[in-house]
């Protein structure tokens, strides 16, 4: 998880390759009988809707739609690229953990609570801040890992879509 969302920070970067931040953050810690680790990783960058939207194929959705839309396999600010995998992965490892997902992106936040697998809650939320850049926040919980596959996570984050009515 911490590779991929490094990997996604530092790919979509729109600096310099010698200026390239991520920010990451680990912390161990006891939930009622449950061991978890939270996960923290940010970047100071453009955020997600604006990066994705500079491929074409996506310049026209809401900030909503592409942020959402980011977690599909194969969705990538790269034009004509078989890239965009990563975060598909971390909402596959997070759902197969039963975890919570947080990510927060300009003016955006989406709340994932995936303790239950077959009833997940996501939710658009307010951000904690509103700075530049991303951060993502995970609570991976000490359970039995399901393994989740892409094509789940394809059809988890439609689903959100349509419930939450996300428009273009």
């Amino acid at each position: 998880i911490l590779g991929e969302l490094a990997d996604n920070i530092m790919t979509h970067s729109q600096e310099i390759l010698s200026e390239r931040v991520c920010y990451v953050s680990a912390k161990r810690f006891l939930w009622g009988e449950s061991n978890c680790i939270i996960i923290s990783v940010a970047d100071p960058g453009l955020g997600i809707p604006e990066t994705l939207k500079k491929n074409p194929e996506y310049a026209n959705l809401s900030n909503k739609k592409a942020l959402l839309e980011s977690f599909r396999s194969y969705v990538t600010s790269w034009a004509g690229s078989p890239r965009g995998k990563g975060l598909t992965d971390v909402l596959s490892i997070a759902l197969g953990n039963h975890s919570l997902l947080r990510v927060d992106t300009g003016e955006l936040g989406l709340s994932m609570d995936l303790k239950i697998k077959d009833s997940p809650k996501i939710e658009f939320v307010q951000p904690m801040a509103k700075v530049s850049g991303t951060r993502f926040g995970l609570v991976l919980i000490d359970t039995n890992f399901e393994k989740t596959s892409r094509k789940e996570v394809d059809t988890l984050i439609k689903k959100v879509g349509e419930v939450l009515r996300v428009l273009d």
